[in-house]
Parts: structure tokens; C-alpha cells; sequence
């Protein structure tokens, strides 16, 4: 495995202990917010490993919706699936520009199920 690559995948699952940690806690707004903080990064981090697979595998993905796309070519997702993780991607972007509470709540559920599909995803690029 490329050595980027490595890296950047125990990044991840750094990341995700964090978010599997405050999942774990019971909601309050505070746990709300933090448990979306800790998402943007789990994010971030998850594109960016797909990014290195991709390009491990000889294709250079520009974007995370790319970069989602290029996993059911590869067979790591199904169809059903990838539609998840592209609603993750639009998830991601709407955490930084929503003040909404009734949707920051939706989201806040929604961040279960991210996480199951970040760590299903992530033990099959190792």
C-alpha cells in the first residue's frame, strides 16, 4: 500500500474514534454540534483517502463526489450505497452553511449512518 496512503488512513481512523466516541454520548445540543464538528473532519479526511486509492489505482479524482463515484466503479460500493455517500458529500457542505435547528437535527441523525458507511469503506481500503 502506498505509504500516503497509510498515513492518511490512520488519520481517518483516528478521526472516526472521535466521532464513534461522542456518538455514543446522549444528545444535547452540545453533543449535537460537537458530533457535526467531528463529521467535517471525518469527512474531509475519508475523501481525501479516496482521493490516494484512486490514485493508487491510476485514476486522479478532482473532487469528493468524484471520488465517491470512482468507489462503485471500483465494486467497494453498491449503487444504493454510493447514492449514501453522495448525500454525505452534499451533508458535509451543508454543516458549514445551515443555522437551521430542525435541520442541524436531521443531520445529526443522518451522522449514524455516515459513520457506519466511513468505516465499512475505510477497512476495505486497508
Amino acid at each position: 500500500m502506498d505509504k500516503k496512503l497509510e498515513s492518511k488512513i490512520k488519520q481517518l481512523d483516528s478521526a472516526l474514534a472521535t466521532l464513534k466516541e461522542v456518538l455514543q454520548m446522549e444528545k444535547s445540543k452540545v453533543i449535537r454540534d460537537a458530533t457535526i464538528q467531528r463529521f467535517e473532519y471525518c469527512f474531509e479526511l475519508f475523501w481525501k483517502c479516496l482521493r490516494l486509492y484512486s490514485l493508487s489505482e491510476g485514476d486522479d479524482v478532482k473532487s469528493p463526489k468524484a471520488a465517491i463515484r470512482q468507489l462503485q466503479i471500483y465494486k467497494i460500493l453498491t449503487p444504493t450505497e454510493t447514492e449514501t455517500a453522495l448525500q454525505m458529500a452534499d451533508d458535509r457542505n451543508l454543516s458549514v452553511h445551515t443555522y437551521d435547528e430542525q435541520t442541524i437535527d436531521a443531520l445529526y441523525q443522518r451522522i449514524f449512518k455516515y459513520y457506519e458507511m466511513m468505516e465499512q469503506v475505510r477497512q476495505q481500503l486497508k
